[in-house]
């Protein structure tokens, strides 16, 4: 890919894929490096803050170590599920961090994307020798690459709902939609009663999930046996459908 096209496919996402360390500079630039590319160009400048700050909030929180939602290792609700229920095809893991929970679903024979806004989250995933047919992406989930459109059987969600703030449900749940198949389906691990009040994580209600998932059809909810230490009874897992 030429330096011009991976510059436009990179506006496409919102997103910079370059060096792996963020920059303090003013200008349009986020990183720098060799692949230094200029992504920012041409957006609303609300838009440009918005994502700055976002990128370089978790980009921060990477490269400081402050990642406790990482506990190294899958989660243990997935792995409850994956124990008596196949995830197969093309499978997308949005807000993928280190790559746990891609990995673990690539041990099952899918083909699994993860896809993180952070770049050392993804340095970090690289780092773990591969398993099956994973694979990372540098990408802005709530402005999904035009070529993730319906290429997906299972999108599985675990921490970057709650990570979001709430203001951004309505887009995170149209990438959702924007992404699977028709015919696809959706596993979502939501964190309901996080100890701490002021997110991230940043609980949700049941109601309001029957409400942002409403255009999907909802197969099973349930309160999985398995958590990590802290939060029994706090997360609830629902399985949805999208309509063919």
């Amino acid at each position: 890919m030429t330096m011009a096209r991976a510059a436009v496919r990179m506006e496409r996402w919102g997103i910079i894929r370059s060096a792996y360390s963020l920059s303090p500079c003013a200008g349009r630039q986020l990183f720098s490096g060799e692949d230094r590319i200029n992504v920012f160009r041409g957006l609303p400048r609300t838009d440009f803050t918005s994502l700055f700050n976002r990128v370089a909030e978790w980009e921060k929180r990477w490269q400081a170590g402050d990642t406790g939602w990482d506990h190294g290792e899958p989660s243990p609700p997935l792995l409850e599920y994956l124990a008596s229920n196949l995830i197969d095809g093309q499978v997308l893991v949005p807000g993928c961090g280190s790559g746990h929970d891609v990995r673990a679903l690539a041990r099952g024979g899918s083909a699994v994307l993860g896809l993180d806004i952070a770049p050392s989250a993804l340095t970090k995933a690289h780092r773990f020798p591969p398993v099956g047919k994973e694979r990372y992406e540098l990408g802005n989930w709530l402005k999904p690459d035009p070529e993730l459109k319906e290429r997906f059987d299972w999108v599985v969600e675990h921490t970057c709902f709650c990570a979001l703030e709430p203001s951004a449900r309505a887009e995170y749940v149209a990438s959702v939609d924007f992404a699977l198949r028709p015919g696809g389906q959706f596993l979502g691990i939501f964190y309901l009663r996080p100890r701490a009040e002021n997110g991230p994580p940043f609980g949700v209600k049941a109601t309001e999930l029957d409400a942002f998932f409403s255009r999907f059809e909802l197969k099973r909810q349930w309160t999985p046996s398995r958590a990590y230490p802290g939060r029994e009874g706090r997360e609830q897992m629902r399985a949805y459908y999208k309509s063919a």
